[in-house]
């Protein structure tokens, strides 16, 4: 019990950042993003300088949401060693100046505490402690529930053209961002200093616009305290050349809402309706091709009925909308690296590595998935992985094998 308050109370803790570095430019990972987050609102608001922070894997994992394992201390290794090795630039626009900046200049891991301590970099102080105008802040709560990898520099991006006026009213700016704009703040261009070579992610902007900016904008919809809905600016050739957001705070009706969305992928707890999600009706599945090219899905090997159409077997709209965005989750836990068919396939194999009934707990699934990604993930920073679905695969796999040995 008492742990469950100190959670919420943590929860509920303030991240504040000036607005310079809320729009600032820079490539994190989810579980980076995470763990800085979480590091913010460590902070006492009344401190004068940047303190060192102490906490436990345990508490981050619980708060987080994240699922502890006993790769958990080697993920979070990996990640702050990630996070301190990350540079970028902040643009001082008053003074006509980029001024390089990192997160941390030190870092320790206690392992036979478990505790992580970590001092963030004192040239940021003015962007974290006694800001008083032209900053961004919220609850962490607002985005736990998130796991798409641009998700939360997105929120912040939306949410630092927060205003008021004299009478506490609080508004929205409608920011316009050009493509090559938008591209380069969520880092999917980059040049390269000494040949100048330029590489683009996503190359196609309809590809980049869907698995960056709409699939962030999804995330804080359904997870946030905004409402975020943007125009296309059509220039030559039709292609869109620029987007202008429109930004809402939500109602307090839609915000509970938000909050129990996120406390149902953090915890699986009421979601709306006041249907647990482990009482849902049992959903099938359908049965896929890989593509010709790709490895074939074995859908046998995972005991799943050979359907042609979901149509077909999921009579209820609510169903059908529950199981695609589980789904969709599954896949954004991965950074949109697996295809539906293949997020599907391993939904099967996961639910018999947990040995829970199928379609049952949908959480369960989300958190498993996110710690073998996350395990994946620092293997590829050592070696490259090809073909992340089959990597999964061989990682739940082997997780079936042992509990059936």
């Amino acid at each position: 019990m008492k742990n469950d308050i100190e959670i919420k109370k943590q929860r509920e803790a303030t991240v504040k950042k000036s607005n310079a570095l809320a729009r600032a430019r820079y490539k994190m990972a989810e579980q980076e993003q995470s763990v800085l987050t979480y590091l913010i609102s460590l902070i006492d608001p009344k401190d004068k300088v940047l303190k060192p922070q102490i906490f436990s894997i345990k508490k981050f994992c619980d708060v987080t949401g994240i699922v502890r394992s006993g790769n958990s201390y080697a993920d979070v290794k990996d990640t702050i060693k990630s996070l301190a090795q990350r540079q970028w630039w902040i643009d001082y626009e008053d003074e006509g100046k980029l001024v390089l900046h990192r997160w941390l200049d030190n870092a320790e891991i206690h392992y036979v505490r478990g505790n992580v301590k970590l001092q963030l970099s004192q040239k940021l102080a003015d962007h974290l402690i006694n800001v008083r105008k032209h900053y961004t802040e919220y609850e962490l709560l607002k985005v736990l529930g998130m796991r798409g990898q641009y998700s939360i520099q997105f929120y912040e991006l939306m949410r630092s053209h927060r205003n008021e006026d004299k009478q506490k009213n609080v508004y929205y700016y409608s920011p316009k961002y050009t493509i090559d704009e938008l591209r380069t703040q969520f880092w999917t261009t980059e040049t390269e200093e000494k040949t100048g070579k330029v590489t683009v992610k996503y190359k196609q902007t309809r590809d980049f616009l869907k698995r960056v900016i709409f699939s962030a904008m999804r995330e804080v919809n359904k997870y946030t305290d905004l409402e975020v809905t943007c125009e296309e600016h059509i220039g030559a050739r039709n292609a869109v050349e620029a987007l202008t957001f429109t930004i809402k705070g939500k109602d307090s009706e839609a915000a509970q809402d938000a909050e129990d969305e996120t406390y149902a992928r953090l915890d699986r707890r009421i979601i709306k309706g006041q249907q647990r999600i482990d009482e849902l009706p049992e959903v099938e599945y359908v049965e896929v091709k890989g593509d010709d090219d790709d490895e074939q899905l074995d859908w046998s090997d995972a005991g799943c009925p050979e359907i042609a159409e979901l149509q077909e077997f999921i009579d209820d709209d609510d169903r059908k909308s529950l199981y695609r965005e589980h789904i969709e989750s599954l896949c954004e836990v991965c950074d949109n690296k697996i295809k539906h068919e293949e997020a599907q396939y391993l939904n099967v194999l996961m639910e018999k590595a947990l040995g829970i009934e199928a379609h049952s707990t949908p959480g369960e699934t989300e958190k498993y998935l996110h710690e073998k990604y996350s395990y994946a993930r620092a293997q590829n920073s050592r070696n490259p992985i090809q073909n992340w679905y089959a990597y999964l695969k061989t990682l739940i796999k082997a997780d079936i094998k042992a509990v059936t040995d």
